[in-house]
């Protein structure tokens, strides 16, 4: 199917598009599904001045979701994805997100500079989950524990990252976070925080790419810890390798963080539950070569070999080094 073809499939947004002075369409790379189709259209707007907007079309009517987590962020925040201008089944068109994801930023600034962007992020981030429009309410009750055997950990056994006594481990260890994982009070949040989806402007930050979660954990831990697993590797693989100063970046946005969000009092175990989640989630994807799947994977297990009671978020620093042995 030709670019032209999926983008006509909507009507509502061709309308629109007809109706703006379009100067030019750039295709843009999806950074993670390569089948998605997502063109940025340059128009002129009053008074001579440009406006930017964003067609994407998703290829799997599965993803459809994502959208409709989109439109949640939307009606229940303030600022904190674009601005949505029509939604139609597998396609949107929203306002054009100005801003440098870390991986842009990697390459344009000092390590100095950049512990400042890490603080801006954490900060910025509090700001706008502090914003929060809509109903909270209190989630007993956690099925993440499930959801990580089922899903990553037995992805993981699948592609041979572990084996079947580990798995079994795996599977026992997990149960000792059940106590930490329910009675907070949730919102709805993106579900899928990382480096290359949040985007940094000089005065603000917007995310883009949000998912789904089909078992509404609605945690904010659960964005912060992807958060900060996703700073932590992709610092290591993509831009210095000191497990050290990556860990430091880890340090400086949780405290920019937490200091300007209220957090509830196993709000820091869940977050280093999330950070191990994501190790196996990561693990199971190409790295950039500094990094081996098995390193990010074994990161995340034995830190889900902690004692709940006793971990911290310098067990990440520890457990990185000792799987890189």
């Amino acid at each position: 199917m030709n670019l032209l073809t999926r983008l006509y499939e909507s009507q509502n947004i061709t309308d629109l598009l007809d109706k703006l002075d379009v100067t030019s369409i750039i295709k843009l790379d999806s950074m993670w599904r390569s089948n998605n189709l997502i063109l940025l259209f340059n128009t002129r707007y009053l008074n001579g001045h440009s406006k930017r907007y964003i067609f994407k079309s998703l290829s799997q009517d599965e993803h459809i979701h994502e959208f409709q987590q989109l439109c949640l962020l939307a009606e229940n925040y303030i600022d904190f994805v674009p601005k949505i201008h029509i939604q139609d089944n597998k396609a949107i068109l929203m306002d054009y997100a100005d801003g440098d994801n870390l991986f842009q930023i990697f390459k344009k600034i000092t390590n100095s500079e950049l512990s400042k962007s890490i603080e801006f992020i954490g900060e910025k981030l509090a700001d706008k989950y502090g914003s929060y429009l809509g109903e909270k309410q209190i989630i007993q009750k956690n099925s993440q524990i499930r959801y990580t055997v089922d899903y990553y950990a037995r992805d993981c056994l699948e592609k041979k990252l572990l084996k079947v006594n580990d798995f079994r481990r795996l599977e026992k260890n997990l149960g000792k976070w059940s106590n930490y994982m329910g009675n907070y009070i949730g919102q709805i949040t993106h579900n899928d925080l990382n480096i290359s989806n949040v985007l940094v402007t000089e005065e603000d930050l917007m995310t883009i790419d949000p998912e789904y979660d089909p078992l509404f954990t609605n945690d904010v831990a659960k964005d912060i810890g992807r958060y900060c697993a996703s700073l932590f590797f992709n610092t290591y693989d993509y831009y210095l390798q000191q497990p050290y100063f990556a860990y430091n970046l880890v340090l400086t946005f949780y405290a920019k963080f937490t200091q300007n969000f209220p957090i509830d009092f196993f709000f820091d175990k869940r977050v280093l539950f999330y950070i191990a989640q994501s190790a196996l989630s990561f693990s199971r994807f190409k790295t950039n070569g500094h990094l081996t799947p098995k390193e990010i994977f074994y990161t995340g297990y034995n830190l889900f070999a902690k004692n709940p009671d006793k971990a911290n978020l310098c067990n990440l620093y520890e457990e990185f080094c000792k799987s890189k042995k």
